[in-house]
């Protein structure tokens, strides 16, 4: 929607596929105001990821590279049938993370395996979702995006990239990471005038408390206020939004870089 307002955005994709559809759809008259990146913010210590150009991230295959086609319970084309097709675009560097869905889907199996019986016409058990995950997990390299801001491009072409080079300022960081939202924020340059964002959304359902109250630790030390769905110790909703504070020190930011 803030692309749609005339915003500038810089988006970041880390699973080729995924990207594709993203640069599809951000293509002619929105390219220019629109900086695709095809990597990921990789979970490392702060700046990290500068160094480490690339890490194996996790996703579920519906190509049937894994030979699961036509299995008893593992068949990936039965998630259609669950109407699970966000799965294919789901990834994370936490293997444990997509085995959550794994038991998220559970619930569907018996409606979902009639209709997958029926579409693939031939008979598949009640429970034909009880390994469609766990069985076709796969892992591929992505590469590594850093917040340098001031740096010059990396020479290698795999390198690590830096995504706000060139970006005169940030108004609104969002963050869907699948389980690793607390590591974006710790490496964000909260701190850093032209990088510091007015607001921060990001996913907290996904987040265990001990990493959700880190989270909000160094959201509050770097001058941030929680203004919707607040809970300073456990994740309770979806979403946690959080905007600057107006009186932020410059000594309170300078430990935010």
């Amino acid at each position: 929607q803030a692309v749609k307002s005339g915003w500038n955005a810089v988006l970041l994709e880390p699973m080729a596929a995924a990207f594709a559809r993203l640069a599809s759809r951000y293509s002619n008259h929105t390219l220019s105001r629109v900086r695709l990146h095809n990597a990921a913010v990789c979970p490392k210590a702060q700046k990290a990821s500068c160094q480490e150009p690339t890490m194996p991230m996790y996703y579920v295959d519906f190509t049937n590279a894994t030979g699961n086609w036509g299995t008893a319970q593992a068949d990936a084309r039965c998630l259609s049938a669950a109407g699970q097709h966000s799965l294919s675009e789901i990834s994370s560097f936490s293997r444990s993370h997509l085995m959550k869905h794994q038991r998220m889907n559970n619930p569907y199996g018996g409606r979902a395996c009639v209709g997958c019986s029926a579409r693939l016409n031939r008979s598949y058990p009640i429970n034909c979702l009880k390994f469609v995950i766990k069985h076709n997990i796969r892992s591929r390299d992505v590469r590594c995006a850093c917040f340098d801001g001031d740096a010059a491009p990396h020479d290698e072409p795999r390198g690590a990239v830096d995504v706000l080079g060139g970006v005169p300022n940030t108004s609104l960081l969002v963050i869907d990471a699948e389980g690793h939202d607390d590591e974006v924020i710790a490496a964000y340059p909260l701190g850093r005038p032209r990088a510091r964002p007015r607001r921060v959304i990001f996913e907290a359902k996904h987040l265990v408390p001990e990493r959700f109250r880190a989270a909000v630790s160094r959201l509050q030390a770097c001058g941030y206020e929680c203004v919707q769905n607040c809970n300073a110790s456990v994740p309770t909703r979806a979403l946690g939004v959080w905007d600057a504070g107006a009186f932020a020190s410059p000594t309170t930011l300078g430990t935010c870089e």
